[in-house]
């Protein structure tokens, strides 16, 4: 890692741990498909209150510099068109976003990576997900 910061030249400057950047995203399942229902032992005619395929999400992807900032986070939902709804008291510059499967895709991941900026060199530790690795990504960076 030594030999990779240097080699792109930051390692040596005053503020290296705001340079330093993590982003991974989650998945929250929105209907939670169980086989189980919790009710009071002798309980007559118990029904369950969920239902759904259990593969319905909103993904969220956050992201922190090895010096304590956090960025806004970027949500992601599943359709088309982004609802107002969705957005209502939202954290202030929440960046939110739709996919066909509300998983991250590359399109999403380029969209939010483009939206960061900075000053001068980042450098950005992601996980091996496939939408992270996108020729268009690393023609912008």
């Amino acid at each position: 890692m030594e030999g990779f910061l240097r080699e792109i030249q930051i390692i040596d400057l005053p503020d290296l741990a705001s340079r330093l950047w993590n982003a991974d995203e989650t998945g929250f399942s929105l209907a939670v498909a169980s086989k189980r229902v919790l009710a009071r032992r002798g309980s007559r005619d118990v029904h369950e209150t969920g239902g759904g395929t259990g593969r319905e999400c909103v993904t969220v992807l956050g992201c922190g510099s090895a010096d304590g900032i956090r960025l806004a986070p970027y949500i992601l939902y599943k359709g088309v068109n982004i609802y107002r709804l969705w957005t209502v008291d939202g954290l202030a510059g929440t960046l939110y976003s739709v996919s066909k499967s509300g998983w991250m895709e590359s399109n999403n991941f380029l969209k939010w990576f483009q939206s960061c900026s900075s000053t001068g060199p980042v450098v950005i530790f992601v996980d091996g997900h496939q939408s992270h690795t996108l020729g268009k990504m690393l023609r912008f960076s």
